[in-house]
């Protein structure tokens, strides 16, 4: 973009803005000479501010900036009558410009949008009350079910004197492998008890109970375990 343009589009941005910058265009040349976008959206940045009345929200895209710069360069001066006070005049006279047929279309639109809220919330409104009702009619159907377990009395019956109690057999014979009676009818043997039984392939084999411990302590549980020793006997 040559000098020349670059320096009309920015007097007519400061003419628009702010007229007392304009001194100040022949130094922003030289410094944005080749960077005519980024002085342009500086510009427009610092004076087309949303909180500004003459707020376009246009101006603040970079399509804008490049068309002015593209007009300016091709020497069509499009900010040359370009005041706030004439933007404020269009934009309020384009909110006037509404006709009645608009503003019922909006009115009814919004009318519709309210009457579809309002069945929204009455079909929710509904809903949650059905969902109330049942964990209500839930509620009464577990009380009722937890008062008949209370009512019930557990009946246990104890089928063995070990039935609490946690029995090891621990074998000293290797020379096969023996098939045992029971665990409860070794603990109803005694120390020293001997006895016949046989291995896997039939052979019969004489043992004797050398040792019955009890222990009281060394189950994670608190079981009390009798531990058995048998050997050749």
């Amino acid at each position: 973009m040559k000098k020349e343009r670059f320096s009309e589009l920015l007097t007519d941005l400061y003419t628009a803005y702010n007229p007392d910058f304009i001194k100040y265009v022949p130094q922003l040349v030289e410094k944005y000479h080749r960077h005519e976008f980024d002085a342009v959206q500086n510009v427009l940045m610092k004076y087309n501010h949303k909180s500004y009345a003459h707020y376009d929200e246009e101006k603040t895209t970079d399509e804008y900036i490049h068309s002015l710069i593209t007009d300016y360069s091709n020497g069509n001066k499009s900010l040359k009558d370009f005041t706030i006070e004439m933007h404020l005049k269009r934009k309020a006279e384009n909110e006037a410009s509404k006709t009645q047929e608009e503003i019922a279309l909006e009115e009814a639109a919004k009318k519709k949008a309210q009457e579809e809220l309002s069945g929204i919330k009455g079909k929710l409104g509904d809903t949650e009350k059905k969902i109330a009702e049942a964990q209500k009619e839930l509620d009464k159907k577990l009380s009722q079910i937890n008062k008949q377990l209370e009512d019930v009395k557990p009946v246990v019956q104890k089928t063995s004197i070990y039935d609490d109690v946690e029995i090891s057999i621990k074998s000293n014979y290797t020379d096969s492998e023996l098939v045992l009676p029971n665990k409860e009818a070794l603990a109803g043997l005694g120390k020293g008890t001997r006895l016949i039984v046989s291995d896997k392939e039939g052979k019969m084999v004489g043992l004797i109970v050398e040792e019955i411990l009890y222990d009281c302590i060394s189950h994670p549980m608190g079981t009390p375990i009798i531990e058995i020793i048998i050997n050749k006997g």
